[in-house]
């Protein structure tokens, strides 16, 4: 998991949940 994804983490799960 990459630092942009942390912070976008909240979100992308709710878009799409990727699991990283």
């Amino acid at each position: 998991m990459l630092k942009k994804d942390l912070k976008h983490t909240h979100q992308e799960k709710i878009h799409h949940p990727r699991g990283t």
